[in-house]
Formats: structure tokens, C-alpha cells, sequence
């Protein structure tokens, strides 16, 4: 089992997102579905509920990890 990322390592995660990724930037995520979608930021990456890295992204309902997201170059 996986250890929950603590704040300080979130907050580094959030960070690094956001040094590389602004909002309204082009990006595809990995949905739930295991498919890719090509869309854009809605929002910076911010810490959600003092557990994960989150970001808001256009078209999709709710917030995504970072992780699933990359920007497109």
C-alpha cells in the first residue's frame, strides 16, 4: 500500500505544475476510462483536501491529479 503524500510534498508537486503549466494552457489527460483527451486548464494546481494535487480542466466536470495531466508542446 501507498503512503499519502505529505504537505510539504504536495505543495512541491503543485509548485513544479505550476512552474511549467499556466492556465489556459493546452494539455491532455488520462480520464478515468484510460483514454486521452486533448483540452486546456481552467485553473492552476492547487491542494485538495490536504491529500492530492489537483487541477480543473476545461470541458471535464470535477478536478484531475496532476499527474494524468501533461502540458502539449
Amino acid at each position: 500500500m501507498n503512503r499519502a503524500p505529505t504537505a510539504s510534498e504536495l505543495a512541491k508537486t503543485v509548485a513544479i505544475f505550476n512552474a511549467t503549466v499556466s492556465k489556459g494552457d493546452a494539455v491532455i489527460v488520462t480520464l478515468d476510462s484510460r483514454e486521452t483527451k486533448q483540452t486546456v486548464t481552467r485553473s492552476e494546481a492547487f491542494i485538495l483536501g490536504g491529500h492530492s494535487a489537483m487541477v480543473m480542466l476545461e470541458g471535464i466536470s470535477g478536478a484531475y491529479a496532476v499527474e494524468r495531466v501533461q502540458k502539449v508542446y
